[in-house]
């Protein structure tokens, strides 16, 4: 079992992120050691800061924290405590709790032991007041770990600890799109209340689709600005202004039916990631899942193909 030592720490404020990230980040990994003790194996970050799309106005810092066994519902609430004291200092924490060993062998939706996010602020403080812990209970898991440890494998900060090949599994790659396809047909529903986050999300998944890359949301749209359609792009163009600082200003009215067919294109994939999961196969799942049907268009590859000399 991994253990970690004083070498293994990393401090937050020495990597390439806004001082007051890496200043949270050492108080959090400083406050985590103090309180799990020796069952803490790694702290991981991912997210929008590990890959390099950290915007300060709307993201949050994403941590994955593993453990050697469970947590008792004393360590629980203390953590419920920690994470409302720490969380929106100045940063919204999103943070999963994972025991090493209930990954492996891997299964899909993974088990955790522990999360918070901003959503949870409210159910967390109303359970701590009532002095019973009762959130997560033995066996809860949680769709979106496929998506997050392949992101932490791929492209992950450790933190606290081992590199986090050496600790997390890898993850079946039908589990991954079964999981950030999930996220992505959720967001197109609602795509009016936050056109950028769906629009970016879309571009990145569908550049995993193309060719296996693990990208942020915005290089995923930056990826996109070269693949899709011309009729799309200014889309794609006013989805990364918006995420960049400004302001989603345009309508969305132009492009209904290009959204239509992503969403029934995410639809498909989705059917087919549970299908290859499903048969385990062991074979790359993108030679079997239909390449999304805009590729086939005149657009991004073949504007440049049909430009060349």
């Amino acid at each position: 079992m991994h253990r970690h030592t004083e070498a293994a720490m990393l401090p937050a404020r020495h990597l390439p992120f806004p001082n007051s990230a890496g200043q949270q980040l050492d108080l959090l990994v400083s406050e985590l050691r103090h309180l799990l003790g020796q069952q803490l194996i790694g702290i991981y970050l991912h997210g929008s800061l590990a890959l390099g799309s950290f915007n300060p106005a709307r993201s949050d810092l994403d941590v994955l924290v593993i453990v050697g066994s469970s947590l008792s519902t004393a360590s629980k609430a203390a953590l419920g405590r920690l994470l409302l004291r720490l969380s929106q200092q100045p940063y919204p924490l999103e943070l999963s709790v994972l025991n090493a060993e209930s990954l492996t062998p891997w299964t899909h939706p993974a088990p955790f032991e522990f999360h918070y996010s901003e959503d949870w602020r409210t159910a967390v403080t109303e359970v701590l007041k009532t002095g019973v812990w009762t959130l997560w209970p033995a066996g809860a898991t949680d769709h979106d770990l496929a998506g997050h440890v392949t992101v932490t494998r791929a492209r992950g900060i450790a933190l606290l600890g081992p590199a986090a090949q050496e600790v997390l599994p890898p993850i079946p790659p039908g589990d991954h799109l079964a999981s950030v396809v999930s996220d992505v047909r959720e967001a197109l529903a609602r795509i009016t209340e936050m056109p950028e986050y769906a629009i970016l999300n879309a571009c990145r998944t569908l550049a995993y689709l193309s060719n296996g890359q693990v990208l942020s949301k915005r290089e995923g749209g930056e990826w996109a600005l070269g693949e899709v359609p011309e009729d799309i792009v200014p889309m794609v163009q006013q989805a990364l202004a918006a995420y960049r600082g400004g302001r989603w200003t345009g309508s969305l009215e132009p492009y209904k039916s290009s959204l239509s067919g992503w969403e029934s294109d995410f639809q498909m994939n989705h059917k087919m990631a549970y299908e290859i999961r499903g048969r385990r196969f062991e074979v790359a799942y993108r030679s079997s899942i239909p390449q999304p049907r805009w590729r086939n268009m005149q657009g991004g590859q073949d504007r440049a193909r049909a430009a060349a000399p």
